[in-house]
């Protein structure tokens, strides 16, 4: 497609963007995260000749190649990858245009901004509040970045924060059928997404914990004799599919995880925190170092780590914020406020992810990839904290 074509196409829906968003009573800050995305996705697109934007290199190079070739570099077929298989099928309807693809990807990557913004109204954070968020996600330099770039990032972020939003308005329907509809919604949105990547999975076990476990009439989790059934049946029909699932749940398995290892661990080059802990041989190894797994997976680089003023850099601009929020959730859980049940669900949900993330990457630039797709759950994590501290609060719309 010409490149005037689809510069003309991207000018007059970011038009149409910028009117509905109009109205938004945080409109300006959606307007600075769309318009710096904008400029970030022409240079990312158009300015490959002058440099390329953070994660904007070999992997994404490498999607984007496998839409033509159709193989990849084993000379394999890659339709089995959901991601470039989509967008192989929406090759044969508009070509080869770069632009628009990432710019579809740009337009989903502003829906989970929107869905968090959701989020943060259904829980009654006050505007103020809510628009720091926003504008911390509107100028965040690596989810910047991935937003635009030629990656998966942006379809696994909707998948993770989509099923919190329609949970959170499970959690707040008045109609007990409006409810079960919100709840089946969430989950089938979560499990679909994890046909792009595993670590959707994480939002599907928030979800049940909450539900099983969570009244959102007292706002506590109540563990009965009810509750605990509930749960040993969920766990039974986890580990009854688990084979049987179509997906990437294979990467998980016990082998697979300490050859990967070994693998990964020789191709890091230096920036594997892998050499800082143990493998995953047995299931007791595997549980032993799951939690040194998830610090280094949501913090890395840490200053033991530092290789330059690149290691540096990426730990105060993107390591610090995880830090931060993580510390203070914990303590503010630790409270006695009104707001402290609602806040422990989003720990746990956190948790899960960095577990995820923690056995799923090895080099840490891998990381702080697939950490901030769980971005919005650490901004409205950060929302809550402050909202904690707050004395005022508006009405849950």
């Amino acid at each position: 497609m010409n490149d005037i074509f689809q510069i003309l196409i991207v000018t007059v829906f970011s038009i149409i963007y910028l009117y509905t968003v109009r109205k938004k009573d945080c409109r300006w800050a959606y307007v600075a995260a769309y318009t710096v995305r904008i400029g970030m996705l022409f240079f990312s697109v158009f300015g490959r000749n002058i440099g390329l934007l953070p994660f904007d290199g070999e992997d994404s190079e490498y999607f984007y190649k496998a839409v033509w070739e159709k193989t990849d570099h084993y000379g394999y077929t890659v339709m089995h990858d959901k991601f470039v298989g989509l967008t192989i099928c929406l090759s044969y309807v508009i070509g080869d245009a770069r632009l628009i693809y990432q710019y579809l990807l740009m337009i989903l990557s502003m829906l989970g901004i929107g869905l968090t913004d959701g989020v943060m109204i259904k829980l009654g954070i006050r505007r103020r509040i809510r628009f720091f968020s926003l504008m911390l996600m509107a100028f965040f330099p690596s989810f910047v970045c991935l937003n635009v770039v030629y990656l998966r990032e942006p379809i696994i972020m909707i998948f993770i924060i989509a099923p919190i939003y329609l949970f959170i308005c499970n959690l707040k329907a008045a109609n007990n059928k409006i409810r079960v509809v919100y709840l089946i919604l969430s989950l089938v949105v979560g499990i679909m997404g994890c046909i792009f990547h595993p670590a959707c999975i994480s939002s599907v076990f928030g979800i049940m914990v909450a539900e099983l476990l969570y009244d959102p009439k007292d706002d506590r989790f109540k563990i009965t004799k009810t509750t605990i059934i509930a749960a040993i049946v969920f766990a039974i029909v986890i580990c009854a599919t688990y084979r049987f699932l179509p997906w990437k749940f294979e990467d998980f398995q016990i082998k697979d995880l300490a050859e990967r290892f070994m693998f990964e661990k020789n191709l890091a080059a230096g920036s594997s925190y892998a050499q800082y802990v143990g493998d995953s041989a047995t299931w007791g190894r595997f549980f032993f170092y799951t939690p040194v797994r998830m610090f280094y997976a949501m913090f890395a680089p840490l200053p033991w780590q530092w290789r330059g003023l690149a290691d540096i850099g990426t730990f105060f601009l993107n390591s610090l914020f995880y830090i931060v929020v993580s510390v203070f959730a914990l303590i503010d859980t630790s409270r006695r406020n009104y707001w402290k049940n609602i806040n422990r669900w989003f720990v746990f949900t956190a948790l899960i992810a960095s577990a995820v993330v923690g056995w799923g990457c090895t080099a840490y630039g891998t990381s702080i990839r697939h950490r901030d797709e769980f971005f919005p759950i650490f901004i409205i994590l950060m929302a809550l904290e402050i909202r904690g501290n707050d004395k005022e609060t508006e009405q849950t719309v």
